[in-house]
C-alpha cells in the first residue's frame, strides 16, 4: 500500500500498471503485521472498525465488526511478533489482539477487571506493554500475554489507587 488520499478518503496502491484503489472510506491508523496491513476504516453498516488488506482490492475487507451496536473505533494499532494489538473504547477501554482472522481477533482479558483508560502501547517481542488506569491499581504498567489472551499488571508501584504514572514507553534492545 502506497498511500492514503485524505481528500478522497481512500487507500491506494501504485504499481507498474497504474494506481489501484484498495479501499474507499475514512482511513484511520495503520499497522503492518507480516505482509498484512491492518487499519481502522469506516463501513456503512458496521461503522469505524478494524479492516485488513493483503495489498489488493479483492483482499481488502472488514476484519471484524467488534461493536455491532455502533463503532468500536480501533486505535493505538501496534504490531508485536505475528500479532496486532489495538484498543477499543466500547463499552470501556479494552486491549484487543488479532492474528489476521476474524476468529483470532479477540479481547485480552484483565483478571482484575476493566480498565478506565489505556494510554501508551509499546511492542516488546511478541507482547505489548501498556500504560493504563485501573480502578484497583491506579495508573500503572501492564503487559499482554498473547498465549493465553490475558493482560497482567507488571507491578503495583504506587500505593493503592494512586499509581506510578508510567508514560512515553520505549522498547530498548532485544
Amino acid at each position: 500500500v502506497d498511500g492514503i488520499d485524505p481528500f478522497n478518503d481512500s487507500l491506494k496502491r501504485a504499481g507498474a500498471g497504474g494506481t489501484e484503489t484498495l479501499y474507499t472510506g475514512h482511513v484511520g491508523e495503520l499497522a503492518t503485521v507480516g505482509n498484512q496491513l491492518f487499519f481502522s476504516g469506516q463501513d456503512a453498516l458496521a461503522g469505524q472498525e478494524l479492516f485488513i488488506s493483503d495489498g489488493t482490492a479483492s483482499g481488502t475487507r472488514l476484519l471484524k465488526d467488534i461493536d455491532s451496536a455502533g463503532s468500536s473505533s480501533p486505535y493505538r494499532l501496534t504490531s508485536a511478533g505475528n500479532q496486532l494489538f489495538f484498543v477499543v473504547d466500547r463499552p470501556f477501554p479494552q486491549l484487543w489482539t488479532s492474528d489476521g482472522t476474524e476468529a483470532g481477533t479477540r479481547r485480552l482479558l484483565s483478571p482484575s477487571g476493566p480498565f478506565m483508560s489505556i494510554l501508551d502501547v509499546t511492542a516488546v517481542g511478541n507482547s505489548v506493554y501498556f500504560s493504563a488506569v485501573h480502578p484497583q491499581y491506579g495508573h500503572e504498567l501492564f503487559r499482554s500475554d498473547p498465549s493465553n489472551h490475558f493482560a497482567f499488571l507488571v507491578a503495583d508501584i504506587g500505593p493503592a489507587t494512586s499509581g506510578s504514572f508510567p508514560d512515553d514507553l520505549v522498547a530498548v534492545g532485544d
